[in-house]
Protein backbone atom coordinates (compact mmCIF):
# COMPACT_ATOMS: atom_id res chain seq x y z
CA UNK A 1 0.00 0.00 0.00
CA UNK A 2 1.11 3.61 -0.67
CA UNK A 3 1.10 6.62 1.05
CA UNK A 4 -2.10 7.83 2.17
CA UNK A 5 -2.61 11.69 1.49
CA UNK A 6 -4.87 13.30 4.70
CA UNK A 7 -6.45 16.85 3.47
CA UNK A 8 -6.34 19.54 6.16
CA UNK A 9 -9.59 20.17 6.10
CA UNK A 10 -9.27 22.93 9.32
CA UNK A 11 -7.95 25.62 7.35
CA UNK A 12 -10.26 28.36 7.84
CA UNK A 13 -11.83 29.70 4.64
CA UNK A 14 -13.31 33.18 4.14
CA UNK A 15 -16.03 34.03 1.44
CA UNK A 16 -17.18 38.15 1.32
CA UNK A 17 -20.32 38.86 -0.41
CA UNK A 18 -22.38 41.75 -1.51
CA UNK A 19 -26.04 40.47 -1.01
CA UNK A 20 -27.34 44.22 -1.75
CA UNK A 21 -28.79 44.09 -5.43
CA UNK A 22 -27.28 46.47 -8.05
CA UNK A 23 -26.87 49.01 -9.42
CA UNK A 24 -25.69 50.95 -6.71
CA UNK A 25 -25.91 54.69 -5.86
CA UNK A 26 -25.28 57.10 -2.99
CA UNK A 27 -27.09 56.88 0.43
CA UNK A 28 -27.82 53.21 -0.25
CA UNK A 29 -27.61 51.13 2.23
CA UNK A 30 -25.37 48.00 1.32
CA UNK A 31 -24.99 45.29 3.20
CA UNK A 32 -22.20 42.45 3.32
CA UNK A 33 -22.00 38.94 4.63
CA UNK A 34 -19.19 36.76 5.14
CA UNK A 35 -19.20 33.19 5.10
CA UNK A 36 -16.48 31.16 6.91
CA UNK A 37 -15.44 27.57 7.36
CA UNK A 38 -13.08 26.80 10.89
CA UNK A 39 -13.46 30.50 12.40
CA UNK A 40 -14.42 29.93 16.00
CA UNK A 41 -17.52 31.94 16.77
CA UNK A 42 -16.94 35.44 18.06
CA UNK A 43 -14.19 35.59 15.73
CA UNK A 44 -13.62 39.05 15.21
CA UNK A 45 -13.47 40.53 10.94
CA UNK A 46 -12.08 43.57 10.50
CA UNK A 47 -13.13 44.97 6.88
CA UNK A 48 -11.99 48.35 5.15
CA UNK A 49 -13.48 49.98 1.97
CA UNK A 50 -10.96 51.32 -0.43
CA UNK A 51 -11.74 53.67 -2.92
CA UNK A 52 -13.32 56.46 -1.35
CA UNK A 53 -13.03 59.94 -2.41
CA UNK A 54 -13.70 61.67 0.52
CA UNK A 55 -15.21 61.13 4.26
CA UNK A 56 -18.38 59.48 3.14
CA UNK A 57 -18.82 55.76 3.88
CA UNK A 58 -20.72 55.00 7.16
CA UNK A 59 -20.71 51.75 8.74
CA UNK A 60 -24.34 50.46 9.59
CA UNK A 61 -25.29 54.27 10.90
CA UNK A 62 -28.70 55.40 9.24
CA UNK A 63 -26.95 58.55 7.92
CA UNK A 64 -30.29 60.08 7.78
CA UNK A 65 -31.53 63.25 5.82
CA UNK A 66 -30.90 67.50 4.95
CA UNK A 67 -32.44 69.39 7.59
CA UNK A 68 -34.75 72.35 7.36
CA UNK A 69 -34.66 75.74 8.97
CA UNK A 70 -38.46 76.34 10.37
CA UNK A 71 -37.58 79.79 9.88
CA UNK A 72 -38.75 79.81 6.15
CA UNK A 73 -37.27 83.68 5.52
CA UNK A 74 -34.82 83.03 2.26
CA UNK A 75 -31.31 84.00 4.44
CA UNK A 76 -32.42 80.96 6.81
CA UNK A 77 -32.89 78.69 3.59
CA UNK A 78 -30.12 79.67 1.65
CA UNK A 79 -27.39 78.95 4.85
CA UNK A 80 -29.30 75.76 5.92
CA UNK A 81 -28.16 74.29 2.65
CA UNK A 82 -24.74 75.38 3.01
CA UNK A 83 -24.93 73.80 6.69
CA UNK A 84 -26.07 70.71 5.01
CA UNK A 85 -23.37 70.32 2.15
CA UNK A 86 -20.69 71.29 5.12
CA UNK A 87 -21.95 68.47 7.32
CA UNK A 88 -21.75 65.83 4.59
CA UNK A 89 -18.37 67.11 3.59
CA UNK A 90 -16.59 67.67 6.31
CA UNK A 91 -17.95 65.76 8.92
CA UNK A 92 -19.33 62.48 6.98
CA UNK A 93 -23.15 62.54 7.79
CA UNK A 94 -26.16 64.81 8.19
CA UNK A 95 -26.76 66.96 10.71
CA UNK A 96 -28.85 66.64 13.58
CA UNK A 97 -31.16 69.43 13.94
CA UNK A 98 -30.13 71.46 16.64
CA UNK A 99 -26.46 71.87 15.78
CA UNK A 100 -28.25 72.65 12.40
CA UNK A 101 -30.37 75.48 13.53
CA UNK A 102 -27.44 76.53 15.74
CA UNK A 103 -25.00 77.06 12.83
CA UNK A 104 -27.66 78.77 10.60
CA UNK A 105 -28.92 81.02 13.25
CA UNK A 106 -24.76 82.26 13.52
CA UNK A 107 -24.60 82.47 9.99
CA UNK A 108 -27.39 84.72 9.62
CA UNK A 109 -27.39 86.85 12.96
CA UNK A 110 -23.39 87.72 11.85
CA UNK A 111 -22.00 85.94 14.86
CA UNK A 112 -19.88 83.71 12.72
CA UNK A 113 -18.79 83.56 9.13
CA UNK A 114 -18.43 80.61 6.63
CA UNK A 115 -14.35 80.27 6.98
CA UNK A 116 -14.87 79.72 10.91
CA UNK A 117 -17.49 77.52 10.20
CA UNK A 118 -15.70 75.60 8.18
CA UNK A 119 -12.48 75.90 10.13
CA UNK A 120 -14.28 74.56 13.32
CA UNK A 121 -16.26 72.02 11.88
CA UNK A 122 -13.14 70.18 10.48
CA UNK A 123 -11.09 70.47 13.55
CA UNK A 124 -13.80 69.24 15.64
CA UNK A 125 -13.02 65.68 17.32
CA UNK A 126 -15.80 63.82 14.90
CA UNK A 127 -14.16 64.63 11.49
CA UNK A 128 -10.69 64.06 13.16
CA UNK A 129 -11.77 60.88 14.15
CA UNK A 130 -13.96 59.96 10.75
CA UNK A 131 -10.94 61.13 8.53
CA UNK A 132 -8.88 58.56 10.43
CA UNK A 133 -11.34 55.38 9.64
CA UNK A 134 -14.47 56.32 9.00
CA UNK A 135 -14.07 53.85 6.12
CA UNK A 136 -13.45 50.88 8.22
CA UNK A 137 -14.63 48.78 11.02
CA UNK A 138 -15.03 45.48 12.13
CA UNK A 139 -18.02 42.27 12.74
CA UNK A 140 -18.14 39.31 14.66
CA UNK A 141 -18.58 35.77 13.02
CA UNK A 142 -21.84 34.15 14.45
CA UNK A 143 -22.53 30.63 15.36
CA UNK A 144 -23.14 29.75 12.17
CA UNK A 145 -19.84 30.67 10.73
CA UNK A 146 -21.55 34.09 9.24
CA UNK A 147 -20.87 37.56 9.83
CA UNK A 148 -22.49 40.73 8.13
CA UNK A 149 -22.93 44.48 8.65
CA UNK A 150 -23.92 47.01 6.16
CA UNK A 151 -22.50 50.37 4.67
CA UNK A 152 -23.65 53.78 3.38
CA UNK A 153 -22.18 55.87 0.85
CA UNK A 154 -22.99 59.08 1.58
CA UNK A 155 -22.67 62.14 -1.55
CA UNK A 156 -19.05 63.53 -1.46
CA UNK A 157 -19.73 66.42 -3.77
CA UNK A 158 -16.40 65.90 -5.10
CA UNK A 159 -16.79 63.77 -8.28
CA UNK A 160 -19.16 62.89 -10.66
CA UNK A 161 -19.88 59.55 -12.78
CA UNK A 162 -19.34 56.11 -11.58
CA UNK A 163 -17.05 55.43 -8.77
CA UNK A 164 -15.58 51.92 -8.05
CA UNK A 165 -15.06 50.89 -4.60
CA UNK A 166 -12.69 47.68 -3.16
CA UNK A 167 -14.15 46.07 -0.15
CA UNK A 168 -11.68 43.80 2.40
CA UNK A 169 -12.01 41.60 5.14
CA UNK A 170 -8.99 40.85 7.41
CA UNK A 171 -7.93 38.78 10.05
CA UNK A 172 -5.86 41.31 12.39
CA UNK A 173 -6.96 44.53 13.23
CA UNK A 174 -3.30 45.72 11.90
CA UNK A 175 -4.99 44.96 8.00
CA UNK A 176 -2.07 43.35 6.51
CA UNK A 177 -3.50 39.89 6.55
CA UNK A 178 -6.25 39.96 3.59
CA UNK A 179 -8.37 37.17 3.39
CA UNK A 180 -11.29 37.94 0.61
CA UNK A 181 -12.15 41.04 -1.50
CA UNK A 182 -15.50 42.13 -3.47
CA UNK A 183 -15.60 45.01 -6.11
CA UNK A 184 -18.36 47.00 -6.98
CA UNK A 185 -19.46 50.27 -8.72
CA UNK A 186 -21.69 52.91 -7.24
CA UNK A 187 -23.34 55.63 -9.78
CA UNK A 188 -21.73 59.14 -8.09
CA UNK A 189 -24.96 61.96 -8.32
CA UNK A 190 -23.62 63.89 -6.26
CA UNK A 191 -22.08 67.31 -8.56
CA UNK A 192 -18.94 68.62 -7.66
CA UNK A 193 -19.29 72.50 -6.07
CA UNK A 194 -18.36 74.88 -9.15
CA UNK A 195 -16.53 78.48 -8.77
CA UNK A 196 -19.01 80.68 -7.79
CA UNK A 197 -19.60 82.72 -11.29
CA UNK A 198 -20.89 86.61 -11.09
CA UNK A 199 -22.36 86.57 -14.66
CA UNK A 200 -23.81 90.14 -13.91
CA UNK A 201 -23.36 92.67 -11.14
CA UNK A 202 -23.99 96.29 -12.30
CA UNK A 203 -26.40 99.18 -12.71
CA UNK A 204 -28.24 100.36 -15.76
CA UNK A 205 -26.78 103.70 -15.10
CA UNK A 206 -23.93 104.74 -12.88
CA UNK A 207 -24.84 107.88 -12.12
CA UNK A 208 -28.34 109.84 -11.74
CA UNK A 209 -29.43 113.01 -11.50
CA UNK A 210 -31.00 113.51 -7.72
CA UNK A 211 -34.77 112.27 -7.93
CA UNK A 212 -34.08 109.88 -10.07
CA UNK A 213 -34.00 105.76 -10.22
CA UNK A 214 -32.03 102.84 -12.24
CA UNK A 215 -31.88 99.49 -11.96
CA UNK A 216 -29.38 96.81 -10.01
CA UNK A 217 -28.96 93.82 -11.85
CA UNK A 218 -27.39 90.52 -10.99
CA UNK A 219 -26.94 86.72 -12.38
CA UNK A 220 -24.68 85.01 -10.43
CA UNK A 221 -24.12 81.04 -10.89
CA UNK A 222 -23.19 78.06 -8.82
CA UNK A 223 -23.62 80.19 -5.29
CA UNK A 224 -26.11 79.00 -2.73
CA UNK A 225 -26.24 82.44 -0.63
CA UNK A 226 -26.68 85.47 -2.53
CA UNK A 227 -26.41 88.61 -0.43
CA UNK A 228 -26.77 92.26 -1.31
CA UNK A 229 -26.09 94.92 1.00
CA UNK A 230 -27.31 93.16 4.26
CA UNK A 231 -30.62 91.72 2.07
CA UNK A 232 -30.76 87.81 0.53
CA UNK A 233 -31.91 87.39 -3.41
CA UNK A 234 -32.93 84.59 -5.48
CA UNK A 235 -29.42 83.94 -7.60
CA UNK A 236 -30.73 86.24 -10.47
CA UNK A 237 -32.80 89.41 -10.09
CA UNK A 238 -33.35 93.34 -10.61
CA UNK A 239 -33.78 95.97 -8.03
CA UNK A 240 -34.76 99.20 -8.56
CA UNK A 241 -32.70 101.61 -6.84
CA UNK A 242 -33.35 105.51 -5.81
CA UNK A 243 -31.01 106.93 -3.29
CA UNK A 244 -30.46 110.56 -2.12
CA UNK A 245 -26.82 109.98 -2.19
CA UNK A 246 -23.79 108.24 -3.44
CA UNK A 247 -24.57 104.68 -2.52
CA UNK A 248 -22.14 101.48 -2.66
CA UNK A 249 -24.20 97.85 -3.60
CA UNK A 250 -22.09 95.50 -1.98
CA UNK A 251 -22.37 91.52 -3.29
CA UNK A 252 -21.50 88.30 -1.18
CA UNK A 253 -22.06 85.33 -2.32
CA UNK A 254 -20.82 80.96 -1.30
CA UNK A 255 -21.74 77.90 -1.31
CA UNK A 256 -20.26 75.44 0.93
CA UNK A 257 -16.49 75.74 -0.85
CA UNK A 258 -16.64 78.85 -2.23
CA UNK A 259 -16.99 82.98 -1.55
CA UNK A 260 -16.85 85.96 -3.43
CA UNK A 261 -17.52 89.30 -3.51
CA UNK A 262 -17.89 92.72 -5.74
CA UNK A 263 -19.88 95.79 -5.69
CA UNK A 264 -20.76 98.84 -8.02
CA UNK A 265 -21.40 102.26 -7.13
CA UNK A 266 -23.73 104.69 -7.80
CA UNK A 267 -23.32 108.32 -8.20
CA UNK A 268 -25.72 110.92 -7.57
CA UNK A 269 -25.22 113.90 -9.37
CA UNK A 270 -26.54 117.17 -8.49
CA UNK A 271 -27.75 119.23 -11.29
CA UNK A 272 -29.46 122.64 -9.47
CA UNK A 273 -25.26 123.40 -9.14
CA UNK A 274 -24.90 124.50 -12.49
CA UNK A 275 -23.49 127.62 -14.72
CA UNK A 276 -26.27 129.15 -16.44
CA UNK A 277 -25.71 129.69 -19.84
CA UNK A 278 -27.74 131.36 -22.92
CA UNK A 279 -28.23 131.67 -26.15
CA UNK A 280 -25.20 133.39 -28.00
CA UNK A 281 -23.65 134.47 -24.78
CA UNK A 282 -20.62 133.50 -23.92
CA UNK A 283 -19.82 131.66 -20.09
CA UNK A 284 -16.79 130.64 -18.22
CA UNK A 285 -16.13 129.52 -15.07
CA UNK A 286 -18.16 126.64 -15.46
CA UNK A 287 -18.70 125.32 -11.44
CA UNK A 288 -17.92 121.71 -10.20
CA UNK A 289 -14.07 122.08 -11.30
CA UNK A 290 -11.62 119.84 -9.90
CA UNK A 291 -14.20 117.01 -11.04
CA UNK A 292 -14.70 115.07 -14.73
CA UNK A 293 -18.56 116.10 -14.57
CA UNK A 294 -19.74 119.60 -15.54
CA UNK A 295 -22.89 121.27 -14.91
CA UNK A 296 -24.98 123.70 -16.97
CA UNK A 297 -28.17 124.90 -17.14
CA UNK A 298 -30.08 126.98 -19.83
CA UNK A 299 -33.41 127.95 -20.43
CA UNK A 300 -35.78 128.00 -23.66
CA UNK A 301 -38.81 131.05 -23.78
CA UNK A 302 -40.31 128.67 -27.05
CA UNK A 303 -40.09 125.70 -29.08
CA UNK A 304 -36.26 126.13 -30.15
CA UNK A 305 -34.28 123.46 -32.28
CA UNK A 306 -30.88 123.68 -30.62
CA UNK A 307 -27.04 122.36 -30.89
CA UNK A 308 -25.15 121.52 -27.99
CA UNK A 309 -21.32 120.37 -28.85
CA UNK A 310 -17.67 120.13 -27.33
CA UNK A 311 -15.12 121.39 -28.81
CA UNK A 312 -11.02 120.48 -28.17
CA UNK A 313 -7.64 119.64 -29.34
CA UNK A 314 -6.21 117.62 -26.58
CA UNK A 315 -5.09 113.84 -27.53
CA UNK A 316 -6.08 110.81 -26.04
CA UNK A 317 -9.26 112.88 -24.34
CA UNK A 318 -12.99 112.00 -25.03
CA UNK A 319 -16.19 114.20 -23.64
CA UNK A 320 -20.20 112.94 -23.39
CA UNK A 321 -22.78 115.03 -23.33
CA UNK A 322 -26.43 114.05 -21.42
CA UNK A 323 -29.08 116.86 -21.75
CA UNK A 324 -31.80 116.80 -18.65
CA UNK A 325 -35.36 117.99 -18.03
CA UNK A 326 -36.10 120.02 -15.33
CA UNK A 327 -36.96 117.08 -13.09
CA UNK A 328 -33.60 115.47 -13.64
CA UNK A 329 -34.88 112.86 -16.10
CA UNK A 330 -32.40 112.19 -19.51
CA UNK A 331 -33.66 113.58 -22.30
CA UNK A 332 -30.58 111.91 -24.42
CA UNK A 333 -27.16 111.97 -24.83
CA UNK A 334 -24.12 111.67 -26.89
CA UNK A 335 -20.67 110.45 -27.38
CA UNK A 336 -18.99 110.35 -29.85
CA UNK A 337 -20.89 112.57 -32.49
CA UNK A 338 -23.65 110.24 -32.41
CA UNK A 339 -21.89 107.02 -32.62
CA UNK A 340 -21.27 105.55 -28.57
CA UNK A 341 -18.24 104.02 -28.15
CA UNK A 342 -16.20 104.90 -31.03
CA UNK A 343 -13.03 105.49 -29.47
CA UNK A 344 -11.19 108.27 -27.87
CA UNK A 345 -10.11 112.22 -28.90
CA UNK A 346 -13.29 112.45 -29.96
CA UNK A 347 -16.25 115.46 -29.51
CA UNK A 348 -19.74 115.34 -28.54
CA UNK A 349 -22.64 116.95 -30.17
CA UNK A 350 -26.50 116.59 -29.57
CA UNK A 351 -29.08 118.31 -31.95
CA UNK A 352 -32.61 117.85 -31.08
CA UNK A 353 -35.61 120.28 -30.89
CA UNK A 354 -36.42 121.37 -27.29
CA UNK A 355 -40.26 123.20 -25.66
CA UNK A 356 -40.10 126.03 -23.49
CA UNK A 357 -38.24 125.21 -19.89
CA UNK A 358 -35.21 124.83 -18.47
CA UNK A 359 -32.86 122.34 -19.20
CA UNK A 360 -29.85 120.56 -17.53
CA UNK A 361 -26.08 119.38 -18.96
CA UNK A 362 -23.99 117.19 -17.94
CA UNK A 363 -19.97 117.13 -19.84
CA UNK A 364 -18.36 114.05 -18.88
CA UNK A 365 -14.40 114.15 -19.78
CA UNK A 366 -12.44 111.83 -19.99
CA UNK A 367 -8.57 110.43 -20.91
CA UNK A 368 -7.62 106.74 -21.97
CA UNK A 369 -9.70 103.75 -21.50
CA UNK A 370 -13.40 104.02 -21.22
CA UNK A 371 -16.71 102.54 -22.26
CA UNK A 372 -20.29 103.89 -23.05
CA UNK A 373 -23.52 102.57 -23.74
CA UNK A 374 -26.61 104.56 -24.46
CA UNK A 375 -28.00 106.42 -22.87
CA UNK A 376 -25.43 106.94 -20.18
CA UNK A 377 -23.77 103.86 -18.54
CA UNK A 378 -19.83 105.19 -18.53
CA UNK A 379 -16.97 103.65 -17.05
CA UNK A 380 -13.06 104.87 -17.06
CA UNK A 381 -10.30 106.68 -16.26
CA UNK A 382 -11.42 110.66 -14.73
CA UNK A 383 -9.53 113.18 -16.11
CA UNK A 384 -8.91 116.63 -14.51
CA UNK A 385 -7.54 119.10 -16.96
CA UNK A 386 -5.33 122.18 -16.22
CA UNK A 387 -6.08 123.70 -19.61
CA UNK A 388 -8.93 125.74 -20.48
CA UNK A 389 -9.70 124.47 -23.90
CA UNK A 390 -12.05 122.21 -23.88
CA UNK A 391 -15.46 124.32 -24.84
CA UNK A 392 -18.81 123.17 -24.59
CA UNK A 393 -21.26 125.33 -27.34
CA UNK A 394 -25.04 126.22 -27.29
CA UNK A 395 -26.43 127.65 -30.21
CA UNK A 396 -29.34 127.99 -32.24
CA UNK A 397 -29.31 125.26 -35.21
CA UNK A 398 -29.39 128.75 -37.57
CA UNK A 399 -27.35 130.62 -36.08
CA UNK A 400 -23.14 130.11 -35.00
CA UNK A 401 -21.67 128.32 -32.52
CA UNK A 402 -20.90 130.58 -29.31
CA UNK A 403 -18.03 128.44 -27.15
CA UNK A 404 -18.49 128.09 -23.17
CA UNK A 405 -14.76 127.72 -22.24
CA UNK A 406 -14.55 124.63 -19.46
CA UNK A 407 -11.92 125.87 -17.10
CA UNK A 408 -10.80 123.30 -14.28
CA UNK A 409 -7.85 122.57 -12.60
CA UNK A 410 -5.18 119.51 -12.34
CA UNK A 411 -5.58 117.74 -8.86
CA UNK A 412 -2.72 115.96 -6.81
CA UNK A 413 -4.40 112.52 -8.38
CA UNK A 414 -6.32 110.58 -10.84
CA UNK A 415 -8.39 107.68 -9.58
CA UNK A 416 -9.15 104.64 -11.56
CA UNK A 417 -12.99 104.30 -12.90
CA UNK A 418 -14.19 108.10 -10.86
CA UNK A 419 -17.09 108.70 -12.12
Amino acid sequence: IGPITVKDTSFPTYDATLITSGPYSENQLLTFTTTTTNVATGTSIYWKLYGVTGVNALDTADPGTDKTHPNSGTAYQQWGAVVNDLYKELIGRYPDQGSFEGWVNNLVSGATTLTIVRNDMYASTEAQNNRAGLDQGSFTIGSDGTGSHSIYILPDFTTEGTETFYYRIYSDSSRTLQKDEVTFSVADTSVAKSLISIVQFELDSTIIASGSSTTLRWNISNAQVIRINGSYYASSGTLTVSPTSNTTYSLYAANSQNEVTSSTTLTIATAPSSQNIALGTLAQNIINSGSNIYWANFSLASSTAIVLSTEHSLSNVDTIIVLFNSSGNVITSDDDLGIDGRGVNSTSKISTTLGSGTYYVAVFVYVGGWSATSPWVVTGTAAYLDTNNIKLSLWNSNSTPNPIILNVSEPTSVNEGDT
